[in-house]
């Protein structure tokens, strides 16, 4: 029988041996430590909320009792379980891209308790097959003149705002996410620098500013 497959069939911390129990619980701070030293943006809320959601699957009454149920599971179970979550996961009909990132989720779960010594298997549950995007290419320099164009027929508010965003995402080459994330403070207007936390990055790295996109930013900020 699949573990997971109906409520009742779920694994509980009944269904450990009271050795079992104290074994694995004991070690459950070290796990609870492990996942709160990741950094505190929105990389790690998300990745927390996923690992929560199997908590709820299971379901479990913390997090901690969570990863206890899984790791105390022997490779065979434990892969069982991931792969019954999986199931219950597509019949939610959940992007193929939140399925995988949940399966990762786990995944990272179980090497930091091969990390701890708890465990010695890895989860080999395949990810679900995500569709490409059809096309990333964007507006390309064209494009990016004729939105210039459409906004220098305007002088709100709105559109000295998109003007400074079309700048920073053209000429520094910037992430939407990256863009989203720019604060007053982040701007040296003496220097003419802007710090931007890139991807996959942990410290900012400082950018040089083009005049047009300099002066872009000065007139949104200065309205």
């Amino acid at each position: 029988m699949i573990l997971g497959e109906e409520a009742n069939d779920r694994v509980s911390l009944s269904t450990l041996g009271p050795s079992g129990q104290s074994r694995f619980l004991f070690r459950s701070s070290s796990i609870a430590s492990g996942l709160s030293q990741r950094p505190q943006d929105r990389d790690y809320h998300r990745h927390r909320q996923d690992l929560e959601d199997f908590q709820a699957f299971i379901p479990a009454p913390s997090l901690e009792q969570a990863a206890t149920l899984l790791l105390s599971r022997d490779p065979g179970e434990a892969n069982a379980l991931v792969l019954d979550y999986k199931a219950h996961l597509m019949d939610r009909h959940l992007s193929a891209n939140t399925i995988n990132r949940r399966l990762t989720a786990l995944r990272s779960l179980v090497k930091l308790g091969r990390t701890l010594g708890l465990v010695s298997f890895t989860v080999e549950v395949q990810s679900v097959k995500a569709d490409s995007y059809r096309d990333t290419r964007g507006p390309g320099r064209a494009g990016f003149r004729d939105m210039l164009d459409a906004l220098a027929k305007r002088n709100d508010r709105k559109s000295m705002r998109d003007r400074a965003i079309l700048r920073c995402l053209f000429d520094l080459g910037l992430r939407r996410a990256e863009v989203l994330r720019l604060d007053l403070e982040d701007l040296d207007r003496e220097a003419g620098t802007v710090a931007v936390l890139g991807k996959g990055r942990t410290d900012k790295m400082k950018l040089t500013l083009p005049l047009e996109t300099r002066n872009a930013l000065e007139a949104w900020i200065s309205i």
